[in-house]
């Protein structure tokens, strides 16, 4: 057995993949098949190319009815249930709060102001969305640990027998032995007080924006969707679950509602593995 690692800029971040397999082509190849996969959700779900599902989402009417790829679809339907059952703490279309932060990019024709609409802005159906009032969309929250998913999957459908997949911190790993993750404290890059023993689960970290020397918020980059508000600077939560998709957006829950122990943790077999506000 042979262990292999690379890491590619992807998604924003780093994406770092170490395998174990029976010989170097088989790690490889699964790498090169994970880079693939990670790469080509990269490309169906970015806020900021223009040809990707979600963009033709945002530029789209309301009324209209949008065909996606399987992937995004299943992303989006995750994003549907989990807002719906967090009461909207966690929900994608903060994309017109962070364009309206300058956090990300305008997009250019798109209709944005949903105040006067009740009830939900988007529905999907099977790989069908079905934009309902106008709204922007934001997958930063989800996406990034569904990426992480299916590189896993791509890993051990390869034959790999030991995996681990890290996309900036949102991690995950398959194996026989336990895996120690070491998470670093916010705010003082050199520190690792949080130690973590995962087994063939994931861990995914979230901060809602930087403090400077003197303790003051630069800017926040998470809001909470039922709020519509920025969330503190220096907030971060981590979550364990058994997948990476949904410790990302369970970080999201848990920062918005201030509730290391919300409901929804327990419902998905997930905890809480760090928690703190300034």
């Amino acid at each position: 057995m042979i262990h292999r690692r690379r890491a590619k800029p992807l998604l924003g971040t780093l994406v770092e993949i170490g395998v174990m397999a029976e010989s170097q082509e088989q790690a490889d190849r699964a790498i090169n098949a994970a880079f693939v996969e990670v790469a080509a959700i990269h490309a169906l779900m970015s806020f900021h190319q223009p040809d990707s599902d979600l963009a033709r989402i945002n530029a789209a009417a309301p009324g209209s009815a949008i065909a996606v790829d399987p992937r995004t679809a299943a992303v989006l339907q995750a994003a549907q249930a989990a807002a719906e059952e967090s009461d909207y703490a966690f929900d994608c279309t903060v994309g017109t709060e962070l364009v309206a932060a300058g956090l990300l990019p305008a997009v250019a024709g798109a209709e944005s102001d949903a105040s006067a609409h009740q009830g939900p802005r988007w529905r999907i159906a099977g790989n069908t969305v079905h934009k309902l009032a106008p709204c922007l969309l934001d997958l930063g929250g989800i996406a990034k640990g569904y990426a992480v998913d299916r590189a896993i999957a791509m890993l051990l459908q390869h034959g790999c027998t030991e995996a681990v997949v890290n996309a900036g911190g949102d991690l995950r790993c398959h194996g026989s032995e336990p895996m120690i993750v070491h998470l670093r404290a916010p705010g003082q890059p050199g520190s690792m007080p949080h130690a973590l023993s995962l087994y063939n689960e994931a861990v995914a970290s979230s901060v809602a924006g930087s403090l400077d020397a003197d303790g003051v918020g630069e800017r926040s980059a998470l809001f909470d969707g039922a709020t519509r508000c920025a969330l503190p600077c220096g907030s971060s939560a981590s979550v364990v679950a058994p997948s990476c998709m949904e410790a990302d957006l369970l970080t999201k829950v848990v920062l918005a509602s201030g509730n290391p122990r919300h409901p929804m943790l327990a419902r998905r077999n997930a905890q809480a593995a760090f928690f703190g506000r300034p």
